[in-house]
């Protein structure tokens, strides 16, 4: 479904004329939800497929975390990038700071 938002706002929606900040907003809300449903399945069903097991549930909300994750970070660069503020140092630190988010929820998740 948010595949779908995600081709009417490129078809549909001009972000030049007087629906521009609809158009944004749309376009960056259904860009995380498009990026975040297929990255977490893509994880969920990579982990399945190495695991050569039925790993459940707890597998799943591993995957949805780092599909959110992943789903962020596209969001924020795209952001960025139509803000003309991106840069390698930028990107970077954002790839930096959302390893250091996962490594902080694998700690938690081991004690």
């Amino acid at each position: 479904m948010s595949a779908g938002i995600f081709v009417f706002t490129l078809t549909q929606l001009d972000p030049l004329a007087e629906q521009a900040n609809i158009a944004l907003i749309v376009f960056y809300i259904s860009l995380f939800l498009g990026t975040g449903s297929f990255f977490t399945l893509l994880a969920f069903f990579l982990n399945e497929i190495f695991a050569k097991e039925n790993l459940g549930e707890k597998a799943f909300f591993t995957a949805a975390r780092r599909g959110i994750l992943i789903a962020f970070f596209v969001t924020v660069i795209a952001l960025l990038q139509m803000l003309r503020l991106l840069g390698i140092i930028e990107a970077v630190l954002l790839f930096v700071f959302l390893v250091i988010v996962e490594l902080i929820f694998l700690s938690v998740g081991n004690n």
